[in-house]
């Protein structure tokens, strides 16, 4: 079961978390009308392109597990907090689910926090790479936030 979570004073205007069953979703705010504007499926032409605004509100594909989070590093953390302190992480936990060694990095790219990680890109091909959700397993969830607050250190 989800539960759409509000957002921290943190997280602000960058982001929004649904926390699910074994993973979270991590929703870009900025671009989400323009996501929603140009809908699901095949791109719609008769809509109003996204904004230079929207488009750096946006995740952004930059490689196959390359992806440009939008915000200050501090509003990803808020995002990435939220996610590891809910319920549903902490049951996930209780459960057995253990956090992977995986290799995720993240480094700071011309203002915005480049992620190396195994992120589900949703609709990235509609707009250039760009796009309003990625989902995160909670088997990635305490390794990405080690690898971001390394930033903030």
């Amino acid at each position: 079961m989800g539960a759409v979570l509000d957002p921290t004073p943190d997280m602000a205007p960058w982001w929004a978390v649904e926390s699910r069953t074994e993973s979270a979703y991590l929703s870009a705010t900025v671009y989400v009308p323009a996501s929603l504007r140009h809908g699901t499926g095949a791109a719609r032409r008769d809509v109003q392109p996204p904004t230079e605004e929207e488009h750096a509100g946006a995740w952004l594909a930059a490689g196959a597990w390359d992806t440009l989070a939008p915000g200050p590093v501090a509003a990803l953390l808020a995002a990435l907090d939220q996610v590891l302190t809910h319920p549903n992480y902490e049951r996930w936990t209780a459960a057995g689910g253990t956090p992977l060694p995986e290799s995720i990095t993240a480094e700071l790219r011309g203002g915005r926090v480049l992620l190396t990680a195994p992120l589900i890109r949703y609709e990235e091909e509609l707009d250039g790479g760009h796009f309003a959700h990625a989902e995160l397993g909670y088997e990635y969830a305490a390794p990405l936030r080690a690898a971001v607050a390394a930033l903030a250190a």
